[in-house]
């Protein structure tokens, strides 16, 4: 995952695949927005961080969300589009 200097202009008039809050966190409020193969994740909350994954689709939802700790509003967003995109999870199922 990179970190972005600031909103992609590929993303210009696009809205949010899904967002999610939680006040409990830092970040209070993630931005999920998928633009071609590319998974961009904008933090709000004790300001504003952009955040790229390109190729999103190769990886399970458990390895994105090990690669950062922001909290269960995340890891619920994340779960959620890769059921959405009908991605792997990265468990197995009984």
């Amino acid at each position: 995952m990179k970190l972005l200097k600031s909103r992609p202009k590929e993303l210009k008039g696009l809205k949010p695949s899904l967002v999610k809050k939680d006040v409990e966190y830092g970040y209070s409020k993630i931005e999920f927005y998928i633009k071609g193969n590319n998974l961009y994740i904008k933090l709000t909350g004790h300001g504003t961080r952009w955040f790229v994954l390109e190729n999103y689709s190769k990886y399970t939802a458990l390895e994105v969300i090990n690669m950062v700790s922001w909290g269960r509003h995340f890891e619920d967003g994340i779960l959620l589009l890769w059921e959405n995109e009908g991605l792997r999870f990265g468990w197995l199922e009984n």
